[in-house]
Order: C-alpha cells, then sequence, then structure tokens
C-alpha cells in the first residue's frame, strides 16, 4: 500500500462527495496489489488516505469495528455523503440548473458550448432510464 501522500495513494476530498465511489475503487485497486484480505486492515487502509476530520467520522462508524465486514464499513461511509448513491446522482433539478445557468451567462464560445454540451450529456443520459428519474 501506498504512504499517506504518496502521489499513487488514493484520495478523497469531501467536498466533493461523488467522488468517493472512485476513491474506494482505487482503495481496491491498491489492496488487490497489495494482497490485502483482511476486512480490518482494509478498514484500516481505508481511513489512511482521507482528511482528520473525515477519518474521526469514519473510526466512529459501528462498522468500524472488527465485528463488520470492509463491505459493511464501505456502504456505512458511503451514507453519510449525499449524492454517492448510484440511483440518484443526477435528478430534473440538476438539469434544471444547468440550463438555468447557462440561459443566464450565456454561451459565448465553442469552449462554453463543449461545456455545457458534456454536462447536458451526462445528465440527460442518466435521465433517460426511467428507474432514475427523481423530481
Amino acid at each position: 500500500m501506498p504512504a499517506r501522500g504518496d502521489r499513487n495513494a488514493p484520495q478523497f476530498d469531501s467536498s466533493k462527495p461523488r467522488e468517493l465511489p472512485r476513491y474506494f475503487g482505487d482503495l481496491e485497486f491498491h489492496f488487490a496489489r497489495a494482497a490485502v484480505t483482511d476486512d480490518t486492515e482494509k478498514k484500516q487502509h481505508a481511513t489512511r488516505f482521507v482528511s482528520v476530520a473525515d477519518q474521526d467520522v469514519w473510526e466512529a462508524l459501528e462498522e468500524f469495528k472488527p465485528a463488520s465486514t470492509y463491505n459493511e464499513f464501505k456502504a456505512a461511509v458511503l451514507r453519510l455523503y449525499p449524492g454517492t448513491d448510484a440511483d440518484r446522482e443526477f435528478s430534473l433539478a440538476d438539469l434544471d440548473t444547468l440550463v438555468g445557468e447557462y440561459a443566464r451567462v450565456g454561451i459565448l464560445s465553442k469552449g462554453d458550448y463543449s461545456e455545457f454540451y458534456r454536462q447536458f450529456l451526462v445528465i440527460t443520459q442518466y435521465q433517460l432510464f426511467p428507474h432514475n428519474l427523481h423530481l
């Protein structure tokens, strides 16, 4: 496992909660490379790479205790951060916010259009599946 602060260490910024699943994916990649299989050790590594504030919260979870599995711990952590639930990633409000913002400031260049289109594409493709439609 990489050291905390190493350029290859997994990183998570709690101000960007949508990136938490990616953090756990990166962490699990390192677990596989380092042959880490023990749940307690996985939970300890999971808290090593986050801020002290997040580490305090994560280690206070009941699921951090040895009786719980790593997957139970991971699920508990994901529940702490709104926006990490894949079933609720984007809503019609997100689309309304995006369109409203660009209506207000305008699309003044190809770069502006490209940025708008990329965001629009992600939100609308997500909304194509009816079970994902959230008001």
